[in-house]
């Protein structure tokens, strides 16, 4: 009896430790004599907006408030410092009077989030009472984040009030896994009751997903060495590594993040398409074309070839499918690299349909729908290998920074010489018919 009465005041002792609020001044009580709250900066996009505290609070004597008179980005930020390779829970109270935002395709109004990234909660727009919101933040090898309690956000300026009160910043239990070590069905089993993440590791990819969610594959590290595999090939491919060799992560986040997935240090996956149909085509087989695109962007490294991102992000897919014979679900439809259809038929029906089968269409080129680009360019592949592309990304990557161009149709230009002259074959007439830009004399072969 006295040791289970230990044990539970330890768990007790535990939980308060792990419910502790890690930021300060979290509901704006401690004033400045700027009128401002204490240990908060204020940041916007341009001058404008009042910032400032009111005696209309959801708790306490203050809440904080940013009043945005014209279209506007504001925000007040924190900075703190938390433990690395770790996940918390960020929540406010938040209310608005009319909130509107300003920008024709992003509409995101009142929000909490990760400054300097695309992590945020659900935006608040309108006049609302009291509301509370949260998302998830995370750190990476670096233990300093940015927290803001905002009004707009990139791309998404805003004009109206919005209230702040009773920001809470708390540690979400999370295990770290290396391969198959141990019994790690337990462990996740135990963190999914907690309602945790795990962080499984491989040699270069790291998976950061709710336990409860990986509970639903019966073996993850079978995809996890297959992502493993897909970062050798990019590797292979490109003759660099993204981050200074540290490993790429895919971290779940709870609102939209632009995408389905999006590219960065960490990969933002959208929890809302972490669902039991994808992991179930992942249990098949599947190498999740979503996550492969995203690590494709993330190994154009510093972009010096990328005339455009998406185009080269799918194309470099390929060579991964090419290399391990990978399956990959999209749009529908298997694409297997060991037998039966491959991506580069799926790029084949997308240049069919656009009508783009035998040349593309140049007007806005390279800003335009890429897939059939992509389509040619596997063609291409299919006559010359893949070895000039890798001799090609491997030159441009000794290139000094003055001899890349800002353009596209330079950056272009510069990859399909190198190509012409690493393949032998005259790879600018052979595009050029296909309607990419036309390449000076000497361009050729």
């Amino acid at each position: 009896m006295k040791g289970i009465k230990i044990f539970c005041l330890y768990f007790l002792i535990l939980s308060f430790i792990n419910a502790e609020n890690l930021l300060k001044n979290p509901g704006f009580e401690k004033v400045g004599s700027d009128k401002l709250p204490l240990n908060w900066e204020t940041i916007s996009w341009k001058k404008g907006p009042l910032f400032g505290v009111s005696d209309k609070p959801f708790s306490g004597k203050f809440s904080a408030f940013i009043y945005c008179p014209e279209k506007n980005d504001a925000a007040f930020i924190q900075k703190v410092k938390l433990q690395p390779h770790s996940v918390y829970r960020l929540s406010a109270w938040v209310k608005t009077e009319n909130v509107r935002t300003m920008d024709r395709n992003w509409k995101i109004g009142a929000n909490i989030g990760m400054y300097g990234t695309f992590v945020k909660s659900e935006d608040v727009k309108g006049t609302s009472d009291w509301r509370k919101i949260s998302t998830i933040v995370f750190t990476t090898d670096n233990p300093n984040i940015t927290i803001c309690a905002r009004l707009g956000f990139w791309f998404s300026r805003c004009k109206g009030k919005v209230w702040f009160d009773d920001l809470k910043l708390t540690q979400i239990p999370m295990v770290r896994i290396k391969s198959k070590e141990g019994d790690w069905k337990r462990k996740i089993r135990e963190f999914a009751d907690k309602d945790g993440f795990v962080s499984l590791e491989g040699k270069n990819v790291i998976l950061r997903i709710k336990a409860k969610k990986i509970l639903w594959l019966s073996d993850p590290f079978k995809w996890l060495e297959k992502l493993d595999l897909a970062y050798q090939a990019y590797s292979e491919l490109v003759g660099g590594v993204p981050f200074n060799g540290k490993p790429v992560i895919i971290q779940e986040v709870e609102d939209y993040p632009g995408g389905l997935a999006i590219a960065g240090y960490p990969i933002l996956w959208f929890g809302r398409y972490i669902d039991r149909p994808t992991f179930s085509r992942i249990e098949k087989g599947d190498w999740q074309f979503g996550i492969l695109h995203e690590m494709g962007h993330v190994f154009d490294l510093d972009g010096r070839w990328v005339w455009h991102g998406e185009f080269f992000a799918n194309f470099k897919m390929v060579y991964v499918a090419d290399r391990w014979k990978a399956k990959i679900w999209h749009w529908g439809k298997w694409y297997d690299h060991s037998k039966g259809k491959r991506l580069d038929d799926f790029y084949k029906e997308m240049a069919k349909k656009e009508g783009e089968l035998e040349k593309i269409n140049s007007k806005d080129w390279p800003d335009h729908y890429t897939d059939p680009d992509t389509y040619h360019f596997c063609a291409l592949k299919n006559i010359i290998g893949w070895e000039p592309f890798k001799k090609t990304f491997r030159s441009f990557l000794k290139l000094p920074p003055s001899k890349i161009p800002k353009d596209p149709t330079g950056k272009y230009k510069i990859f399909v010489k190198l190509l012409t002259k690493f393949s032998g074959f005259n790879c600018a007439d052979w595009l050029e018919k296909r309607g990419f830009p036309k390449i000076s004399k000497g361009g050729g072969k």
